[in-house]
């Protein structure tokens, strides 16, 4: 884990290294293409192939890069029910507690219609039509993603809500697919990678396409879904994951490590970040942290991330630990301190905040009520995390009575004819004089 001391070379370390170049990293899809590609480009190839060739496309491209054949995509009803009744009884116990949870929590956020007191304007809150979720499989297979995911959707009134995850030789003992049945998903494909994220924009023969697509992905999918927004609506440009602990010489320094450590084992990419005000509790936390490392089934993982992406800021006071924080703008911050409130406050800009020793993120990642799809790589500058209100639109109406009109209609020719519109003008001139008629 790296070492920054000072805030202004924490500041310069934060502009020139946490965000790493897309560009870093290249893919021939396991020789499906000839020459090796950036991310943007691989998923701008992965879609053509998908828009073109349809399923056989995604047969084609499976063949490569998952190295399997499958002849449907879609999970049946029977292996669906099949992997919900193979699902261990205290993971399923488990899971509907966070359903329950999440929904509690989704139920709060959700946007109202409502009308002025005149009935003349208002807003409408409408559901979107269908959605797609993308949950990573793997060597970490995400089932609490489905929850985060589709939760929020079925709050919200989506009727149709799809779940794409990469693909397995036996559905019926996939857990994410029995996560998905519990929920009561409409449907479930074994499809993973960008090439899903293809299908759910565009459609194939034999899958509909969808409204909006959220859910997070590594890099391939991303590009995907960048690539895609505009044909469809997207959560969001999700990164690696990160976290960011604040700690002085109150906290405890094993809970601190353990923080880091949690989001480290995700992926190589995963950016674990230490704001110690005062260097010993950082130099102490660093120590811990390697010791845990050395613990856990997934080290190999987690180091990487600790050994290439970790940073540590050493500042002098809670007021640059804030400028740190609100700068990065992390996916997780936590703020491991016996007095946590004033920085609390003071950070606005963060994924979600995590106040106080008692508040681990890892329960947000699993059951305490707010979707673990966060923004990432500082958009959460200006993004929210997932919650019903991505899951539906928002319709201003105006149903003006002629006395409403008459009265304002003046002031929008002025202002039309000031911007030199005057078509738009005469559309409110021509109103008054027909209503003067009436």
């Amino acid at each position: 884990m790296k070492k920054i001391y000072g805030i202004q070379s924490s500041i310069d370390y934060i502009s020139d290294q946490i965000t790493k170049n897309e560009n870093e990293f290249y893919s021939d899809g396991g020789g499906l293409f000839k020459n090796k590609l950036t991310p943007s480009i691989f998923a701008k190839n992965i879609i053509s192939i998908v828009r073109e060739q349809g399923d056989q496309g995604l047969r084609y491209i499976n063949k490569f890069i998952e190295k399997t054949e499958i002849e449907s995509f879609r999970v049946s009803k029977k292996d669906s029910e099949k992997a919900l009744d193979n699902l261990n009884p205290e993971i399923r116990s488990a899971l509907e507690i966070s359903i329950k949870r999440i929904y509690d929590f989704q139920t709060k956020t959700l946007p109202k219609s409502w009308v002025d007191k005149t009935g003349e304007i208002g807003e409408n809150v409408i559901p979107i039509d269908s959605i797609g979720a993308y949950i990573p499989g793997g060597t970490a297979p995400l089932l609490s993603t489905v929850i985060m995911t589709l939760i929020p959707a079925k709050v919200a009134g989506v009727k149709r809500t799809v779940v794409f995850t990469p693909s397995t030789e036996k559905p019926s003992m996939n857990p994410i697919i029995a996560c998905a049945e519990l929920i009561g998903v409409s449907e479930i494909y074994n499809i993973g990678g960008a090439q899903a994220i293809a299908a759910m924009a565009y459609g194939t023969e034999s899958i509909k396409s969808v409204d909006f697509i959220c859910g997070p992905g590594n890099i391939w999918v991303t590009a995907a879904k960048k690539e895609v927004f505009g044909k469809v609506g997207i959560d969001g440009i999700y990164g690696p994951t990160e976290t960011m602990v604040i700690v002085d010489e109150t906290s405890n320094y094993n809970l601190a490590a353990s923080d880091l450590l949690a989001q480290s084992e995700h992926d190589t990419a995963a950016t674990p970040m230490l704001i110690s005000i005062g260097n010993s509790p950082g130099d102490k936390i660093i120590e811990v942290l390697y010791q845990q490392l050395e613990t856990i089934p997934r080290k190999n993982i987690a180091g990487v991330s600790i050994r290439n992406r970790g940073v540590c800021f050493f500042v002098k006071s809670e007021d640059e630990a804030i400028e740190i924080a609100n700068t990065v703008a992390p996916e997780h911050l936590s703020i491991n301190l016996k007095n946590p409130k004033f920085i609390a406050q003071k950070c606005n800009k963060a994924g979600a905040l995590f106040i106080g020793e008692n508040s681990a993120e890892v329960m947000a990642d699993y059951l305490a009520g707010p979707s673990h799809v966060m923004p990432t790589g500082g958009t959460a500058k200006f993004s929210s995390a997932l919650s019903t209100r991505n899951f539906v639109t928002i319709t201003p109406f105006l149903n003006l009575n002629k006395k409403t009109f008459q009265s304002l209609a003046e002031n929008a020719i002025l202002i039309a004819k000031a911007e030199k519109l005057l078509a738009h003008a005469f559309s409110a001139k021509k109103r008054l004089e027909e209503f003067k008629d009436e």
